[in-house]
């Protein structure tokens, strides 16, 4: 079962849910039969200093919407929910003013509430798909200023939500356990690179979101209620293989926690990323990890044209920023969700770029490109349906 989760400020009530949808009412209509209610007990572990879960009723009737709320003692805290109902999904929550349900069944339920500390910044967690493994990086929410160093105006952007980014590119080992062998568009090569811990290249963007809701469906530890990325505008059928070579638009379900691409936003971010804690970030002139463009130190950062000998590497043979991220900085251009748009001279929560545009976005730059796509502010884009050797991308996910 999938979890969801949540990040709290100090001593404060959190409402959670399932998400199932509500299911028919079957019984008695006529009023003459009193319908049956089931209990509902909540069960701690972990908790400290009067960390607590409440649900709204002791028992209810099926179909009846049903709250918990969680006190936190702090920030620093979650809460994770679990349940022997297969219809229930569980969560883990770790943010403020998030109000869930869930959808009471026709039995008593019991539900397990284990309190712990969140991850830390740069936290790996280690996945698997098909038997390939790969890791993922927690970052925390935070606001940096976008673009600075880089262009004017240079917004400031607040990210709401804690996230996981992808330690690297996706690789062409896991790409084919999960794709398939047969590639959407020319197989990689030896020239500008072969193997299982070389990045994917030659995926245009709709490759790459139909791959993010194939990677959720062979993950075994998240539901397939939580795919982020639909062909239709009601969000009902998901996006597949079939609409990436058709060149299906693309429809996201924001509040589902499968995998996906990085917004422009997040990339950046984590790009950036030196300390957030203490409000220090890298420069938008720099490259993710590493000094200004124009060092000669870059080199052990990323590749580029200069130190690439016109092909591009095993992912993780050079040093990582202070996430834990390789790569972010060369090697393959990676594609963001965004379209391509100018920045706004106003503070965001939550960017996602323009409804519509005819450019998706790129960042990093790559074995071809020169040092001064590298810079973490760095902006590239080109269209969606593009296949090329430079081109790949790297997977987040939504921490609940």
């Amino acid at each position: 079962m999938k979890k969801l989760l949540l990040t709290m400020s100090a001593v404060t009530g959190i409402l959670l849910s399932a998400g199932c949808p509500l299911p028919t009412h079957r019984g008695d209509t006529s009023g003459d039969v009193t319908p049956q209610r089931y209990a509902i007990t909540v069960n701690s572990t972990g908790e400290v200093n009067g960390e607590k879960v409440t649900a709204s009723v002791s028992e209810a009737t099926e179909g009846t919407i049903v709250t918990l709320s969680a006190t936190l003692d702090s920030s620093t805290r979650k809460v994770s929910f679990s349940t022997s109902e297969s219809g229930i999904t569980p969560h883990t929550i770790f943010t403020t003013n998030c109000k869930t349900t869930f959808i009471m069944p026709a039995k008593s339920l019991a539900i397990t509430a284990t309190f712990a500390d969140k991850p830390s910044a740069a936290t790996p967690d280690n996945r698997t798909a098909n038997t390939v493994s790969f890791n993922m990086h927690y970052v925390h929410s935070g606001t940096f200023t976008m673009g600075e160093d880089m262009t004017t105006p240079a917004p400031e952007i607040t990210l709401t939500k804690d996230f996981w980014m992808g330690e690297t590119e996706i690789t062409q080992g896991l790409w084919e356990a999960v794709w398939g062998l047969t590639w959407p568009g020319t197989a990689p090569a030896e020239v500008p690179g072969d193997g299982d811990s070389y990045p994917a290249y030659n995926v245009n963007w709709y490759d790459a979101v139909a791959f993010c809701n194939l990677l959720t469906q062979a993950d075994d530890s998240i539901a397939t209620t939580e795919l982020v990325y639909y062909s239709d505008a009601d969000k009902k059928t998901a996006y597949t293989k079939e609409d990436a070579k058709n060149n299906v638009p693309v429809y996201v379900d924001w509040s589902k926690t499968g995998y996906r691409l990085p917004t422009e936003a997040e990339w950046e971010y984590t790009a950036r990323y030196k300390d957030a804690d203490n409000s220090v970030w890298n420069g938008g002139d720099h490259v993710s990890g590493g000094p200004e463009y124009t060092n000669p130190e870059i080199e052990n950062y990323g590749w580029f044209n200069e130190n690439s000998h016109e092909k591009c590497y095993e992912v993780k043979r050079l040093t990582a920023n202070a996430l834990g991220l390789y790569d972010m900085s060369g090697n393959i251009n990676e594609w963001c969700y965004d379209w391509i748009a100018s920045y706004k001279p106003i503070s965001q929560s939550d960017p996602v770029g323009p409804e519509n545009g005819t450019r998706r976005i790129l960042r990093g730059g790559s074995w071809s490109f020169g040092e001064e796509y590298m810079r973490v502010g760095n902006r590239y884009n080109y269209t969606p349906s593009a296949r090329y050797s430079t081109f790949g991308f790297r997977l987040c996910r939504t921490a609940y």
